[in-house]
This record gives structure tokens, sequence and C-alpha cells, in this order.
């Protein structure tokens, strides 16, 4: 700014010493009209994202000028972009379900499967007031389920996904925190699918939480390829909210074949009614 107001100032005094002078003749190419010969300056341009750009740390709410650089996708880094565009307005729910079929699209296959999670990410409300109408959904790989701490990562997601799909776990204590473990080791866990939760808060009675888990049950069923009767006299299943933030609309729930004090080894996907009893 200082520069621009400092060049101002000494052409007015160009301007002001040429008119002063009285000269009449000027050099060739020179009319005494500096001004005009001035190109105006363009419309000032605020951040606009790009599609595939990798980040090296991940951002969650908004993303201007100021916010990380995007770095090479072969590079360390956290987060990667796979969709820009118009936002479609509307509620914080409205957003998620936009970017939630957009980063399914991208990847293929419902990233509730996947030890990934994914923000939305929209303009400043600066930068919304000067026109910026765009969303921008944002895709990262987490360590674990349970915390979803980002994991630093090489390459672009889509070519590693089947590295990050959801398979068995040891679930233990009060709270059935889950660990994955291969499915090839002792395990009491596995996951089979997920299903979209319904109302506007958080599930947190028996009765509430009962469709959910009646949704499930038939997930776990086809997984295994038995009836919903023979799967209800046998086993039992777990149902995990994905996010903290039901009402934003984030109402994902994943479907977890719980065997609980029992153990088995290898997958139960298609295996009838040859896992072990749920004890």
């Amino acid at each position: 700014m200082t520069g621009r107001r400092w060049l101002a100032a000494s052409a007015v005094a160009l301007v002001m010493a040429v008119g002063a002078s009285g000269c009449s003749q000027l050099p060739g190419g020179v009319d005494g009209e500096l001004a005009n010969a001035w190109a105006m300056p363009g419309e000032p341009k605020g951040y606009e994202p790009v599609d595939g750009a990798c980040f090296l740390t991940y951002l969650i709410g908004t993303a201007s000028v100021k916010s990380a650089p995007p770095v090479d996708c072969s590079q360390p880094h956290e987060a990667e972009t796979v969709y820009v565009g118009d936002s479609p307005g509307g509620s914080e729910a409205d957003q998620f379900a936009f970017c939630e079929k957009k980063v399914n699209a991208a990847l293929g296959r419902d990233w509730r499967g996947l030890r990934v999670t994914f923000e939305v990410i929209l303009p400043t409300v600066a930068a919304i007031k000067a026109g910026a109408k765009w969303i921008r959904c944002d895709v990262r790989e987490v360590r674990d389920i349970e915390q979803e701490m980002a994991a630093t990562r090489t390459g672009r997601l889509k070519d590693g996904l089947d590295a990050l799909a959801l398979g068995c776990f040891q679930a233990s204590g009060k709270d059935y925190t889950l660990t994955a473990v291969a499915c090839g080791q002792k395990h009491n866990a596995e996951y089979v699918g997920s299903v979209t939760g319904t109302g506007s808060k958080l599930p947190e009675t028996d009765s509430q939480w009962a469709p959910i888990h009646d949704r499930c049950a038939v997930l776990l069923a086809a997984f295994l390829g038995v009836s919903i009767s023979q799967y209800a006299g046998k086993y039992s299943g777990l149902a995990g909210v994905v996010s903290n933030d039901w009402d934003k609309g984030e109402r994902g729930v994943r479907c977890f074949l719980y065997l609980g004090k029992t153990k088995m080894t290898g997958s139960a996907k298609g295996k009838k009614l040859a896992p072990p009893r749920y004890s």
C-alpha cells in the first residue's frame, strides 16, 4: 500500500511540474496526459479452491488466502480436496449431505466403510459477502475410527482405499472401544455396513436406539447369509454413531457384528451359522 501511494504522489508532482514549466515541446511519444495510459486495476479476487488439491494440514470450517497452500499429493499431507463447486446453500445439514454424496462419488464407495472422514469447507463470512459461493469437500485418512486423529499420508486416497477398508476389531470395555486388528487374529467384532439415522436428536435411550439396531440387524443377517430369525437367535451387534454432530446432519451409524466374550478368526462374511455364538 505504501508503495502505491508514493508512486501516485510522484506522478502528481510530475504532472504539476510539467504544467508549471509552460513547455510546449514534449519528447516523442509523450502527450502530457500521463493518467490516460494507465491500465485500470482488475477486480480483486478472493480465494478460489482447486479440485484435487492436497494440503499438509487439514482445515475445519472455512478457507481463505491465508489458509495453508496446497502441496503435491505425492508429498506427505493430511487432507485432499475431492470436490469443488457451487454451494447448494441451505442448512449445515444440507451442506453436509451434499458433500457426503460428492465424497462417496469421488471414492466410489460409502466413506463410512473406510478409515476416513471428511470436512465441509466454505468461504469466510467476508468472502461470502463479497460474492463467493463455492463449497469444498475435503477428505482425510484417520488413524482410527474412535479418535479420528488425522494420519499423514502420501498419494491420493482413491489409489489406496482397500487398505483403509474397515474390517475386524476387538471391542473392549463398557464403552465397547474398538481396536482394529487383522481378521486373521482373534477378535470379537467385525464391520458389516452403515445406516443413516433419523430424527433431529441423537438417540439416547434403548427405545430410541431400537429402530437403528433393527436396521443394523438386517445388514448383519445379510452379511452372514442367514435369516433375521437365525441371526437374532445366535448373534448380537453394535451400532456406533460416526460423528458427534448429529444435529448438523451427520447421522451415519456404523454396524458391527459383535460376539461378546467369544472370539473368532477370519471374516464372518457369508459364513452363515459357522461363526461362534454370541456370549
